[in-house]
């Protein structure tokens, strides 16, 4: 499902109850006509929202789309953790077999995560570049607290990260050293292992392009 614009996402959140005309749509949305009539123009258009012929005209949610929604909704009034994110996750591999293997243990992985909740997971078509098969996963997660967080950014590696809520946060004082502890041993254990790799000269020339040193 497409990122809805704030405006849109309220307008689907009525939809979701079932069809309205347009004007009751416009008073529960909290939105002017030609406001909602430029948020559903799209929505119309990839075939998220229909239209149901009659008097009034009236919207509805696609029922695939309505499902979800009420999927996430539910996953949502069960969900403890305070803090949401949406992060694109790429994968890599010499086979496209290989491939699905992979990101079906990337999924199995993050919804067996005790501190996560996964709302949303979507996989983008995969695309063989040289002789390399890839593509990109993008999850919409929550995590409990501030350790999670590092552990969902050291151990995921998302190339991209998106705070959907809140708008604040607060993290306890153990929470916060907590986390810092967690990416203090990941960055050494990195290191260790960079340096096990490379010799004098490489290790010299990977600082300079990574500090910029002359």
């Amino acid at each position: 499902m497409p990122q809805l614009s704030s405006v849109q996402k309220r307008i689907a959140a009525q939809l979701v109850k079932g069809p309205l005309p347009a004007l009751e749509l416009a008073q529960k949305s909290k939105v002017g006509q030609l406001e909602l009539a430029d948020a559903l123009k799209p929505l119309v258009k990839v075939g998220l929202v229909k239209v149901v012929e009659g008097y009034p005209v009236k919207y509805q949610l696609d029922e695939k789309i309505s499902a979800e929604l009420q999927r996430r909704r539910h996953v949502e009034e069960e969900d403890a953790n305070k803090l949401r994110v949406r992060v694109i996750i790429e994968a890599q591999a010499i086979e496209s077999e290989l491939l699905k293997k992979t990101v079906a243990k990337i999924r199995e992985n993050l919804e067996s995560e005790p501190h996560f909740k996964v709302y949303a997971f979507e996989e983008a078509e995969a695309v063989q570049e040289g002789e390399y098969y890839s593509t990109y996963l993008d999850a919409n997660v929550s995590v409990k607290d501030f350790r999670a967080l590092m552990r969902l950014m050291l151990f995921y590696g998302p190339t991209s990260v998106e705070v959907v809520k809140p708008n604040k946060v607060e993290f306890s004082l153990d929470e916060l050293q907590e986390g810092l502890v967690d990416l203090t041993e990941m960055i050494h254990a990195y290191v260790d292992y960079i340096h096990g790799l490379l010799g004098k000269k490489e290790l010299e020339e990977f600082h300079q392009r990574l500090y910029g040193q002359k």
